[in-house]
């Protein structure tokens, strides 16, 4: 009985080195993993946006740590998890692709916003460009209008003038008529 016994302690003995071997080499691997996750959730965006995805990835770890020391410490869990996926690193597999899944789709969805913000940004730059051409437009026509109007205030001018002079050399020389002055009317130069 008493080597049955010490029979029974041993292997319980070597069946809890191996768990704490395979528990060690799976937690080697998993930090190499979350290493390269962390990196591909972050990699490209804006600081805000990389900000918010290292958050999620930070809360996703978290859930992954409680679940993997459940399987640790959960007899009953345990069963069932070894069942289902064959051990602790088929369990440690599912539950990181849950992971990576959530992240995949996070990772999308800040892709797409940044892609609307600068779609907005570009449409807003347009918008602004198309104003500053329709303000330059109405500058423009109305320099052009305000050319016109004094072109033809000159030329009235040009007329009254030359009307003066062809009326003073029809009242003859020395009638003692002025010619009237830019914008004095004739009758007025000849009192």
């Amino acid at each position: 009985a008493e080597a049955a016994e010490m029979e029974r302690l041993a292997a319980e003995e070597a069946e809890a080195e191996r768990l704490t071997a395979e528990r060690a080499a799976s937690a080697a691997a998993a930090a190499q993993a979350w290493s390269v996750l962390y990196s591909s959730a972050c990699d490209g965006l804006d600081d805000g946006s990389s900000a918010k995805m290292r958050k999620f990835t930070e809360r996703l770890e978290s859930w992954y740590n409680e679940r993997m020391a459940m399987f640790d410490e959960d007899a009953s869990f345990r069963a069932v998890q070894e069942t289902k996926y064959g051990g602790r690193d088929g369990y440690s597999a599912s539950v990181f692709g849950v992971v990576e899944g959530k992240i995949s789709g996070a990772r999308a969805k800040a892709e797409q916003a940044v892609a609307k913000a600068k779609a907005e940004g570009d449409r807003l730059a347009a918008e602004a460009e198309r104003l500053a051409a329709e303000e330059a437009a109405a500058a423009e026509t109305e320099r052009l209008a305000s050319e016109e109007a004094e072109a033809a205030r000159l030329a009235a001018e040009e007329a009254e003038a030359a009307r003066a002079r062809a009326q003073t050399e029809a009242l003859g020389p020395g009638a003692g008529a002025t010619a009237p002055k830019p914008g004095q009317s004739t009758q007025r130069a000849l009192q």
